[in-house]
């Protein structure tokens, strides 16, 4: 944000900082913008419940970059898992 780039540059925060709220940003973004295809960068660790939320949020195409996380560890696994799980099995709308 704030460098000049040859293309558009959109710095935005959702409105609860999670991967809900983000996903529910990006779907709002995309019906707001016409968007129909989207990539997602994100820590490897993180796309499976990225694309739980972004499946339900978003209605076109979409993948994911997905990066080396430098700082994984136990916490991050176990916060990853039960994300997951309360996105599967609790959190059902987008």
């Amino acid at each position: 944000c704030g460098q000049q780039r040859p293309f558009e540059v959109m710095c935005v925060e959702p409105e609860v900082s999670s991967t809900r709220g983000e996903s529910q940003m990006f779907g709002e973004l995309a019906a707001r913008f016409g968007w129909e295809r989207l990539v997602a960068v994100t820590g490897a660790y993180h796309v499976q419940r990225a694309r739980v939320y972004l499946d339900r949020c978003f209605d076109g195409e979409f993948g994911f970059i997905a990066v080396d996380w430098p700082y994984y560890n136990a916490r991050i696994l176990r916060h990853e898992v039960l994300g997951y799980l309360q996105a599967r099995l609790f959190s059902r709308g987008c």
